[in-house]
């Protein structure tokens, strides 16, 4: 790459992003090649253990969700979570694969990774390291035991959380080189501890050491919040969010009001900024916004707890953001277009329906901000339990079933069978997908012509974040050259912003 190019690059990125974005993601290069960052993020445990507060006041009872799931998901449930047991764990919707929490390789400090000087070899993409340190499983294993009883997810938690942690020791390995990880692993400790906070097993010794885990990874967030903030992403969000969670699960550790002043700042920040007046998330991701509205669920409910309300700027943003989802719904699959990036991400997996069905978080985030439900009752309305009211009443004489239990029946909406998706976008940040007039076809249920999705970010050419490109979607080339410039794995510059000019009605009176 010449001079000339590097130079053009340069401004064209100073331009798009902004002389603050750049200097902040400048600080943290400056302080990941001096040493400052290793310096604050010692590879050392933490000594003092302080009392936990848990941040539900209430769970769903066992017989709620017994009511609600019935017979075919309780053992959905208790298979993925003896499967788990047995060493083996579903990522990313798929099939499951063996729990490896052994990093290839020698541990080298976190920030020999992002330096570049330490490497993992025969790894496809980190996103398989990463998925299994999110915790993920650890949900599984605590609404398992609620639903049982059965003390056996309790000792294979912690025999799990302890292998972890021996094979991914303070701030040694790639488990820890991204804080988002760090604050995804931190939510995740948080919740499933007060779960299994009513196992006999659960001691105060237990209890001790998990706290010493979530100062820990608090500790770890606060360093590089300069680089989330350079981001403007959901590294921000979740950052901020774990944070949160952190202060509020140890109120009286000495950093705890700091941790909660940071996190509520960047917080409110990220709802207000990353989510447009249209609804649109800033990163143009259907997964990664059902992400950001999961993070507004859970610290909903938490700081509900506290007698903390988000600003009134904050809840119509993600109003914004939930209704922009829910038009995009398909009503009968509760499926969406595939925009956008999509490394698999599901904060929250409180649902036995499959992974691309998006009716768990939109019923509970329309219950939580809209105020109303936005499909009929079903099975997808145990996040709603957990999220919105644990004692939520639900009419379940027609009890709809879906996704991955037996049997499944659907909702259906007579008037919109057939329906299709046009890209029309106007970006506010960084474009994520070259895929201006995509075009997406429904029908029945299926998608018929769809977007690629993602695949992989990280791996060797060509799939390093490849199906971003125009020329794998929907839509028209010229001469097989992408719509904007792409100047990095997730950087396109020159945006290419389109309008749209007239909308038409239907007999109803409704836009189509």
């Amino acid at each position: 790459m010449s001079i000339i190019h590097k130079l053009t690059l340069g401004w064209m990125a100073l331009r798009e992003l902004g002389v603050k974005q750049l200097s902040l993601y400048l600080w943290y290069r400056f302080q990941l090649q001096t040493g400052l960052l290793k310096m604050r993020t010692p590879a050392r445990w933490e000594e003092n253990a302080y009392e936990m507060q848990f941040l539900l006041q209430e769970v769903p009872s066992r017989e709620k969700l017994l009511e609600l799931l019935g017979e075919a998901g309780l053992n959905y449930v208790k298979k993925e979570a003896d499967q788990i047991l047995a060493g083996k764990v579903r990522v990313f919707g798929g099939d499951a694969v063996p729990m490896n929490f052994e990093v290839p390789g020698e541990l080298r400090h976190w920030v020999d990774y992002e330096r570049g000087n330490a490497h993992l070899d025969n790894v496809r993409d980190i996103k398989f390291i990463w998925e299994i340190g999110r915790f993920g499983w650890a949900f599984t294993l605590a609404r398992a035991y609620l639903l049982t009883g059965d003390e056996q997810y309790v000792e294979g938690y912690l025999d799990l959380e302890k292998t972890f942690f021996r094979h991914n020791p303070p701030n040694l390995g790639p488990q820890w080189s991204s804080a988002q990880e760090v604050a995804i692993r931190l939510i995740a400790l948080v919740f499933t501890a007060q779960i299994f906070s009513g196992s006999l097993k659960f001691t105060q010794k237990e209890r001790a050491e998990f706290s010493r885990l979530i100062a820990l990874h608090a500790h770890r967030i606060v360093p590089t919040i300069a680089y989330a903030r350079s981001q403007n992403n959901n590294h921000l969000i979740l950052e901020a969010l774990g944070l949160v969670t952190a202060s509020l699960c140890l109120p009286t550790h000495p950093a705890a009001k700091r941790w909660y002043r940071l996190g509520w700042r960047w917080l409110v920040d990220g709802f207000e900024r990353q989510i447009d007046d249209d609804g649109v998330y800033i990163q143009q991701s259907v997964n990664y916004q059902r992400m950001v509205i999961q993070g507004a669920l859970w610290a909903n409910r938490i700081l509900k707890n506290k007698q903390v309300m988000f600003p009134h700027q904050v809840v119509r943003k993600i109003k914004f953001s939930v209704e922009w989802l829910l038009s995009i719904t398909d009503p009968i699959s509760g499926k969406l277009p595939n925009l956008g990036h999509n490394d698999g991400t599901y904060l929250f997996p409180l649902t036995v329906c499959p992974y691309d069905d998006y009716r768990p978080v939109l019923q509970a985030a329309s219950l939580a901000f809209l105020q109303k439900p936005a499909f009929q009752n079903g099975v997808w309305d145990e996040m709603a339990l957990w999220m919105c009211d644990a004692n939520l009443e639900l009419d379940l004489k027609d009890k709809v079933v879906g996704g991955a239990v037996e049997n499944p029946q659907v909702l259906r909406d007579e008037k919109r069978k057939t329906w299709g998706y046009l890209r029309v976008a106007s970006f506010h940040g960084r474009p994520a997908h070259a895929d201006l007039l995509h075009f997406d076809l429904w029908w029945q249920g299926l998608n018929i012509a769809q977007d690629a999705g993602t695949y992989l970010y990280n791996a060797e050419y060509p799939w390093d974040n490849r199906l971003c490109s125009t020329d794998v979607h929907n839509t028209i080339t010229f001469n097989g050259e992408d719509q904007m410039l792409r100047a990095g794995r997730f950087l396109y510059l020159g945006k290419a912003n389109s309008k749209l000019l007239h909308r038409d009605k239907n007999e109803d009176g409704e836009s189509i």
